[in-house]
């Protein structure tokens, strides 16, 4: 020991707390760097790998136009078909029409069927139009619904021969089971003809309508 002492200097004790003060105060400066003083001139080139970012810690929000449009592949091919999906419920209205005659001719013999139609269960609102032309005398033409042999309102025209007049017929229907519904005219007098071309006969299912 006191030949260490002999050897000290002023010099190397002065080079010794140098030594120490300046390590300790770089390890001082690493541990107690203030937040946010490190930025992009900071860090070296390559220095953040994958490695060293936490999972999650980069989200889309984070990255620049570049880098999403970089993020962003071609569209790709367009998928096949997927298989046919199953028959849907019926809606809440339908229509159903009837077909008639080319030409019909009333006489007042026996009523005279121009359309019948077979309707489901439910709420029907039955629409005939019809263009009566007076034949013979001086006929008053008559056309009603019958509902499963059940005589409805009655809409009648007084006609004249060789001129035709608009009949319009509409009946409120209300069914339980499955019924056919006809649409028959018949005269008082004389005879008419009507024409299949100018006459429509349609029921409409009534539903939730709005």
């Amino acid at each position: 020991m006191a030949r260490i002492l002999d050897k000290l200097t002023y010099a190397n004790v002065v080079a010794t707390l140098a030594l120490f003060v300046a390590l300790g105060g770089a390890s001082y400066a690493a541990m107690q760097l203030p937040k946010n003083s490190v930025g992009t001139k900071q860090l070296r080139k390559n220095a953040v790998t994958n490695g060293k970012i936490a999972k999650g810690a980069v989200t889309k929000a984070k990255l620049g136009a570049d880098a999403k449009a970089a993020l962003t592949g071609a569209q790709g091919p367009k998928g096949d078909p997927g298989p046919k999906g199953d028959v849907g419920p019926a809606g809440p209205s339908e229509a159903l029409t009837a077909s008639t005659p080319d030409e019909s001719v009333v006489d007042g013999v026996d009523p005279t069927q121009l359309a019948s139609l077979a309707l489901p269960a439910g709420q029907w609102i039955l629409f005939a139009r019809m263009s009566p032309e007076g034949t013979t005398g001086e006929p008053s033409a008559i056309c009603y619904p019958s509902i499963d042999g059940a005589i409805g309102r009655t809409s009648r025209t007084q006609l004249t021969v060789g001129k035709q007049a608009g009949l319009v017929l509409v009946e409120p229907i209300a069914l339980s089971a499955p019924t056919t519904v006809a649409v028959l005219c018949d005269v008082h007098s004389g005879t008419f003809t009507l024409y299949g071309e100018e006459t429509t006969v349609v029921a409409l299912r009534l539903g939730a309508l709005r």
